[in-house]
């Protein structure tokens, strides 16, 4: 019964694994409602340096597949796509191997960040564009991740809540890897846990490189949206001194929401946050890609992320 699907991922408290955290019993039952189309199975992974969702695919690849079918009967029979990066062919066979027999199908994407985010895998495995400010649901479809996927398996088949997630620890450790870990476990035993720090650690982030934080604490609990811990050693942080815009472009042309995050960061800077909202500020995913390129070294992200909150704050008061 699709309403009893959706009851038991919401008991189980499953939200999305990809980051969002977006109650998944939510996106079901609206996506019944709407009557979408499709169900997208997301196996892209979120950010560089993260291998969460490869090993969750070639691992639990039932337990991915089942959930696929699950979540797409709460969604009123839409029908399934699962969506793999063409750098993980193991995956997609495995995927291929499991889903046989079904109607599920397994298609591979481009192997380009930000894929992971919705945004650009609807459009890439449908070929819909999501309105700006809107969902996937605007387009007939609903999105979830392949550990939400195997969450959702898990809860429904055994009566399972979501304690535990599978988490790559990366980078400035004597033993990376991805850990099957409880949900509320400081990220000191992680990091324990994969051999502990190389002498040159000089900054863990919650998250990956491009969208992530950094830790002012190991003793922080891992959570529900924590897809990885990254340590990022003393010469990864060097930073440049930041310098004038130059009028380059770059930051214009890796925009995959194609904004224009120049003009947006400047308003920011200038505290013009109507300008901001003209120039669509909200609309930005914050996936880094123009600070990431920008020669002048400018915080485009961070000055965005202002922006955007002072127009949620404007939006709030003017109802």
């Amino acid at each position: 019964d699709p309403e009893e699907i959706a009851t038991r991922v919401r008991d189980a408290g499953i939200v999305g694994l990809g980051g969002a955290t977006f109650p998944t019993h939510v996106k079901l039952i609206s996506g019944r409602e709407k009557g979408v189309e499709l169900l997208i199975v997301n196996g892209c992974e979120c950010e560089p340096y993260l291998t969460a969702d490869h090993r969750v695919m070639l691992e639990a690849t039932r337990a991915v597949l089942c959930g696929a079918l699950l979540a797409a009967r709460a969604c009123g029979g839409a029908g399934i796509v699962v969506a793999v990066e063409d750098n993980k062919p193991d995956a997609a066979r495995a995927l291929e191997r499991e889903a046989t027999g079904t109607d599920i199908r397994i298609v591979t994407v481009k192997t380009k960040y930000p894929m992971g985010g919705e945004r650009e895998l609807v459009p890439a495995v449908t070929g819909r564009v999501i309105p700006a400010g809107g969902l996937p649901l605007d387009v007939g479809v609903v999105v979830i991740n392949v550990g939400t996927a195997a969450a959702i398996a898990r809860a429904v088949l055994r009566g399972g809540a979501l304690t535990h997630r599978v988490v790559t620890v990366t980078g400035a450790v004597h033993q990376p890897g991805n850990v099957l870990a409880p949900i509320g476990a400081p990220c000191r035993e992680l990091i324990a846990f994969c051999g502990g720090l190389k002498p040159d650690a000089a900054r863990i982030v919650a998250g990956g490189p491009m969208m992530g934080f950094a830790l002012a604490d190991l003793d922080t609990p891992l959570t529900k949206g924590t897809s990885g811990l990254v340590v990022l050693s003393r010469e990864d942080i060097e930073r440049e001194a930041e310098t004038e815009c130059v009028r380059c472009a770059r930051c214009v042309d890796v925009c995959p929401t194609r904004l224009v995050p120049t003009k947006i960061a400047l308003a920011a800077r200038h505290e013009l946050w109507d300008r901001a909202e003209e120039l669509h500020a909200s609309d930005c995913n914050e996936c880094g890609c123009c600070a990431y390129v920008c020669p002048a070294r400018i915080p485009r992200v961070q000055l965005i992320k202002v922006a955007k909150a002072r127009i949620a704050e404007k939006r709030r008061k003017t109802g």
